[in-house]
């Protein structure tokens, strides 16, 4: 979905997308097939050894949740803790947005799960504590998250780094205007992927998964290598692990 808002709402002239789960690819080449500027690659974003051209890695992919697909899977335990921060989360979003809905609906298991999970999500007492079916709902957030969690399949895929899709597919004197990295628990071994041309790179969005050291280690990577003007950290939902990390340069 990014890729396709990027083409059509930020005017972008290129965007080039790496996916290793097969269901997104599949997603993504029928988008592609549309849009000239898009290439899309099937592959896991690392920081192989260099030299060698046959490097892979062990993808683990869940069954209806690809978005958890990832070579570094979190242990069980955060993934849980950080589903019920992201169910309550969304529960109160998915009444006002049609794609949130759509998400909680697929999480919850069904509409009339969903509907009932957000009723029991949003239960508060007077001082802002979970009432019994609130504690009750996210009960049953974990027990649709394991059973995801136990649906885990694992298949070997083309591990690349940063400097080798660049080498590939950007000319040595064009910009990327933002370099978007969201691999669930990769992100710092994607960027020691990037050795060459950090100066090309004028923005950065980072997502991960492990708290304040995961965020910090991003950050820290991106003022040292990258040598950005600005770097900055959000939490977009409380009480979870996820972080969002920010990066810019300054226009001349």
């Amino acid at each position: 979905m990014f890729a396709l808002h990027a083409l059509n709402n930020k005017g972008a002239a290129r965007v080039i997308s790496v996916e290793p789960a097969y269901d997104t690819f599949s997603m993504l080449q029928k988008n592609a097939a549309s849009h000239d500027n898009l290439t899309v690659i099937r592959a896991a974003v690392g920081n192989p050894p260099r030299g060698n051209q046959t490097n892979t890695a062990v993808l683990t992919t869940y069954t209806n949740c690809s978005g958890w697909a990832s070579v570094q899977p979190r242990p069980d335990g955060d993934v849980l803790e950080d589903v019920v921060c992201f169910s309550r989360d969304l529960a109160k979003r998915a009444t006002h947005n049609s794609e949130d809905a759509q998400l909680f609906d697929e999480l919850a298991g069904g509409k009339m799960q969903a509907t009932i999970l957000r009723t029991c999500l949003a239960q508060t007492n007077r001082n802002g504590v979970l009432g019994r079916f609130s504690k009750l709902a996210e009960s049953l957030v974990r027990l649709q998250a394991r059973r995801i969690l136990q649906s885990s399949q694992v298949e070997e895929v083309p591990l690349l780094s940063l400097d080798a899709i660049l080498a590939m597919h950007v000319d040595d004197c064009d910009d990327v205007a933002l370099l978007k990295v969201d691999v669930e628990g990769l992100e710092y071994q994607v960027l020691e992927g990037l050795t060459r041309r950090w100066e090309r790179v004028k923005a950065v969005v980072c997502e991960t998964h492990g708290g304040d050291d995961a965020s910090d280690a991003v950050a820290s990577k991106l003022r040292s290598a990258g040598k950005f003007d600005e770097v900055h950290v959000t939490t977009p939902i409380a009480h979870s692990k996820l972080r969002m990390v920010y990066a810019a340069r300054h226009l001349m």
